[in-house]
């Protein structure tokens, strides 16, 4: 039950300290900002500006809603910026984001487990996209499996994806399922509308894909673009 309300200020992670063209592979750098709520908690109206790697980490969180964020990460793209998702969320359930904005250069929005997600009126710029990654574990069960998200009402412009959903298959077992994504706007993307892929591994395709987390019950409804 914590709330916290932004009153316009705007926290700088100075992400071009750490920059190096090199994400993950670079030298080490910070998260920026770490959400592990639970019991009906609301953050609204928060500014984060130049992440120096993922921007909003949302890991070990339940019921708690995010409003009015606005993550701008866009200096990262002459300066080396990379591995910048917007919101990553891990082993959390009931979550909700919403009336948001992120300008980055990897995942505006990855879920990589948990169940009961609502992403909506989300407008992404610059990244990979709204995505699942699911397979971040090689024990199989629960560590893999997402359920229950919906993605509404967002635009994704100038990025790589409009809509991503991988799964690892140097992971173990697991499984995506009843995901919805419906009424997102896409324009200027450089790869792909719609990338569904089951052979992601070290970082891109394998070129053989597995079942080892197999994808049930995707729905998409009116994703244009």
């Amino acid at each position: 039950k914590v709330t916290v309300v932004g009153t316009g200020a705007t926290l700088d992670g100075q992400g071009a300290k750490w920059w190096d063209g090199q994400g993950d592979k670079g030298k080490k750098k910070p998260k920026f900002f770490r959400i592990k709520t639970t019991g009906g908690s609301n953050l609204n109206n928060i500014k984060l500006l130049n992440c120096p790697h993922q921007c909003v980490s949302i890991n070990s969180a339940s019921d708690t809603v995010l409003d009015r964020f606005t993550i701008d990460v866009s200096a990262g793209d002459s300066q080396g910026g990379h591995n910048t998702d917007g919101f990553d969320v891990s082993s959390s359930n009931r979550i909700t984001v919403r009336n948001s904005v992120v300008k980055n250069q990897d995942d505006c929005v990855a879920v990589n487990q948990g169940s009961g997600m609502i992403f909506s009126n989300l407008t992404c710029s610059g990244g990979h996209g709204l995505s699942l990654s699911v397979g971040q574990s090689s024990a199989s069960g629960a560590a893999n499996t997402v359920s229950n998200i919906t993605f509404s009402d967002s635009t994704v412009m100038n990025s790589d994806n409009g809509i991503h959903i991988k799964t690892h298959s140097d992971a173990g077992t697991g499984a995506v399922k009843d995901v919805t994504y419906k009424n997102i706007k896409l324009s200027g993307i450089r790869k792909y509308g719609i990338n569904v892929q089951e052979d992601y591994q070290g970082g891109s395709s394998s070129g053989t894909p597995k079942g080892n987390i197999p994808i049930s019950n995707l729905i998409m409804t009116s994703v244009t673009g």
